[in-house]
């Protein structure tokens, strides 16, 4: 057992070299995958010998996988988007344990449950206008008038730094450094209102007055924009839930807070990342058509009083 504890650590550390949430969605699978064998074959069979019934036959790994789908379907929590994800990484763990697998079996003998994607609807101009109307929350404004000009993900909004800020130009430029879904950094601008809420919150963030139970943060260019506090002003994994908590209290105040239909879960038809499809359908459709063109000409559409 403890070799295989050692198989699992090696193969985490391996997949986790490129991107940590990687690293922590194939840890989630392999929990799945050890419940499953748990459940539906008991002792003595874990995740830990499931190696050698397999090898010697006494196991098929094809019936072995379509019975996890089926475990896995029957979770109504879980989605088929993540069904396909937990079972890619068992697959890939098998492999990695020197499983034999064959392509052509796999693919004839393994069925996924198939994803039906709905059409996104990006966020509009008069929910855009309500939900700011209704944020008086002094971090999460300027972090929404961020999201809905400069058109980045939730997280790499929240992992900026002040001195990815140049506030000295006009429009402001902000810097997406490497460390995002693509891993390639770029600069895009961000409307003047945006510009305004984020000096805003800076000045309060470090005012040394603001009451608060915790000590008040050094001023420093290498702290997160979005953080309060010193003990979680480098890490902004920490950040994402708190922000999200206050959005969708925000989202309830303006009867905004809608359930996605056709979901297993509790996903809300407005996320934070609809401010992201909201800058590149509704103010990129205004704009010339090439993205890039795009991404340097919308934030001067921004500035009007027309969006905010």
């Amino acid at each position: 057992m403890m070799i295989i504890a050692g198989r699992r650590s090696e193969f985490l550390d391996a997949v986790g070299r490129n991107s940590e949430n990687t690293k922590v969605t194939y840890s989630h699978s392999l929990n799945h995958f050890r419940n499953f064998l748990d459940s539906s074959y008991g002792c003595p069979l874990t995740i830990g010998n499931i190696f050698d019934k397999i090898n010697s036959k006494e196991l098929d790994i094809y019936t072995v996988i379509n019975n996890f789908i089926t475990f896995l379907s029957n979770n109504k929590k879980i989605t088929n988007r993540s069904v396909k994800h937990y079972v890619v990484a068992v697959k890939s763990y098998l492999e990695f344990c020197d499983v034999e697998i064959s392509h052509q079996k796999w693919k004839h003998r393994v069925k996924i449950p198939k994803q039906y994607h709905e059409s996104e609807e990006a966020i509009d101009h008069k929910e855009i206008r309500e939900i700011l109307k209704a944020c008086d929350n002094r971090r999460l404004r300027p972090y929404l008038y961020v999201l809905a000009s400069g058109g980045m993900r939730a997280n790499e909004a929240l992992a900026l730094r002040i001195k990815d800020v140049d506030f000295s130009e006009s429009p402001a430029k902000v810097h997406i450094s490497r460390d995002n879904k693509t891993k390639t950094p770029r600069d895009i601008y961000v409307s003047d209102e945006a510009t305004k809420e984020l000096k805003r919150w800076l000045v309060h963030k470090y005012n040394k007055r603001r009451k608060s139970k915790r000590p008040i943060l050094v001023e420093s260019d290498d702290h997160l924009i979005f953080t309060k506090y010193f003990e979680d002003s480098l890490e902004p994994r920490t950040l994402y839930n708190k922000i999200n908590i206050a959005f969708h209290h925000v989202l309830k105040t303006v009867n905004l807070d809608k359930i996605k239909e056709g979901t297993n879960s509790n996903r809300r038809k407005i996320t934070l990342n609809s401010f992201r499809r909201f800058v590149y359908t509704t103010i990129g459709d205004q704009t010339n058509t090439g993205s890039q063109c795009k991404q340097n000409t919308m934030c001067s559409n921004l500035t009007s009083p027309l969006f905010f």
